[in-house]
């Protein structure tokens, strides 16, 4: 994500940090510096550092249980209302899920539980005090709390995916998505309301997290179920336009206006493949080099490429794995034959229903471009 930096690796896994968590670190120091003073900031600014360190613990709950069922997280992002653990694929058993979801809040409760066993019940006075030693009690009962919020039963929230796994074992696994995230939309909309009436930006942003998550939640599990029966010839863009390497950053923009395409094939001196420049990243090149640039500035060099054949649920599989917006398709032999992109994929989910038939094929401008093929 951009914007983030890594932090640690740990158990083969990136810890990532947004910079906007940097800004609530200083933020914190700042407050608690004006209204209670230097020690309150230290000790406001240590007390982040280790709710985010439970929070890291909390999410590595998740990402090992996935793994042990085959999962992979790409990393794991802390921004300042919390943490997110990427995953490359998530296991649709129910009952690993299930197990999956209830992995985090177990990793909090335990924390909590062991951090009571060492310091007593924490009382409100020991919540609320800004003194060093109060900082045990204050994770202690933050922990508890961490895994009943994540309990909630919406989406994106572990209760969310709890309740769906729970649901999943009654129905089919579109219809148990589509009523948690019903109930995410709903719960969203409860914390948007509260943080009208209460002029708290923290809560208000946690509903819009809530609602933009579960919608994408809903939106994924419907592609997916639409993309396994469908094949990646019948909804790739055939018509490519490609271009040569040594051209302008200018002539890409023309040729994404003309073409209607966001992103394009690059082709080296050679004849092959350069890569792909997106529409974003010529954007990047343009503020960086200027329109007069050579277009390989904006050259994404490691595009998958996938078999025209193999499924449309394979292809998502490849751009979420590894975080591209387009993947290239070959024919048996090798040749370019089309692009899928994510506006591709966007355009399905509106349509919300399988290609009957296959698009025309349309002869490349390109069409000699030989690409080692992954199926």
């Amino acid at each position: 994500m951009r914007g983030s930096m890594t932090i640690a690796t740990l158990f083969g896994t990136k810890v990532r940090a947004h910079l906007t968590f940097l800004i609530l670190l200083a933020w914190v120091a700042v407050s608690e510096a004006l209204s209670r003073g230097a020690e309150a900031a230290v000790t406001g600014t240590i007390f982040v550092l280790l709710l985010f360190a439970s929070v890291v613990a909390h999410e590595f709950g998740h990402v090992l249980v996935a793994r042990h069922y085959g999962g992979h997280a790409r990393d794991i992002l802390l921004l300042p209302i919390g943490g997110v653990s990427r995953m490359e694929r998530m296991p649709e058993s129910p009952a690993q899920e299930l197990a999956v979801a209830v992995a985090g809040p177990a990793v909090s409760i335990a924390l909590g539980a062991v951090l009571i066993l060492l310091v007593g019940f924490p009382t409100a006075q020991s919540i609320e005090s800004p003194a060093l030693e109060a900082l045990v009690p204050r994770l202690a009962a933050t922990n508890l709390f961490l895994a009943a919020f994540n309990l909630l039963p919406a989406f994106p929230m572990d209760g969310g995916r709890a309740l769906r796994a729970v649901l999943a074992m009654r129905m089919d696994r579109v219809g148990a998505t589509k009523i948690a995230a019903r109930l995410g939309h709903i719960i969203a909309g409860l914390f948007v309301l509260l943080g009208l009436i209460s002029v708290n930006p923290i809560i208000l942003l946690i509903g819009i997290f809530i609602y933009f998550g579960a919608s994408a939640e809903a939106a994924d599990t419907e592609l997916r179920h639409l993309a396994q029966t469908i094949a990646v010839s019948d909804v790739m863009r055939s018509n490519v336009r490609t271009i040569v390497s040594g051209a302008s950053l200018l002539d890409g923009i023309e040729l994404m206006l003309q073409a209607g395409q966001h992103a394009i094939p690059v082709i080296g001196p050679d004849g092959t493949l350069a890569g792909v420049a997106t529409k974003d990243s010529i954007i990047r090149a343009v503020h960086r080099s200027g329109r007069g640039a050579a277009i390989k500035e904006a050259v994404t060099a490691d595009v998958p490429v996938i078999g025209c054949n193999q499924k449309l649920v394979d292809a998502l599989d490849l751009m979420q794995s590894n975080s591209v917006p387009a993947v290239l398709v070959v024919d048996s032999e090798g040749q370019l034959s089309g692009m899928l992109t994510s506006e591709t994929l966007f355009d399905l989910m509106i349509v919300q229903r399988p290609f009957a038939k296959r698009k025309p094929q349309v002869t490349l401008p390109h069409a000699g471009v030989s690409v080692p093929s992954s199926g």
